[in-house]
């Protein structure tokens, strides 16, 4: 939703009621799919990286923490909006999730795995 929640407020109407509405129209066909639960993607901080982040630019998403520890609450707009439409059309359930730390914690420096970790489980697993 990073960038349809940053499309023209119709238009992000439009995606929220087929996605959230539970109502059907007078020839009983649904007028959405009626989801009961909205993820939140609680970003690692690869949009800030760019292509170094070796992430996929449609996936890439904003951290709220700055490097110096403060929050930036006016990052990730698009996901933030499609979250309070949720929110607003009674989606019974939000769930925050997180694919990685913020990237400054990260031992490679990224939101995602290089396959070094992949490789030691390999060994742990197979001793």
């Amino acid at each position: 939703m990073r960038f349809v929640g940053e499309m023209p407020q119709a238009t992000q109407n439009a995606v929220a009621d087929l996605l959230f509405s539970s109502d059907t129209y007078a020839n009983r066909n649904p007028k959405g799919i009626g989801l009961s639960i909205w993820r939140f993607n609680i970003g690692a901080g690869s949009v800030e990286q760019g292509d170094s982040s070796q992430i996929n630019f449609g996936t890439r998403t904003d951290c709220f923490l700055n490097p110096d520890g403060t929050y930036d609450w006016n990052k990730q707009a698009g996901q933030r909006r499609f979250l309070k439409l949720a929110k607003e059309r009674g989606v019974p359930y939000l769930l925050g999730f997180l694919n990685s730390p913020p990237v400054y914690f990260t031992q490679n420096g990224l939101a995602t795995n290089t396959g070094q970790s992949h490789r030691h489980l390999y060994r742990i697993t197979n001793l």
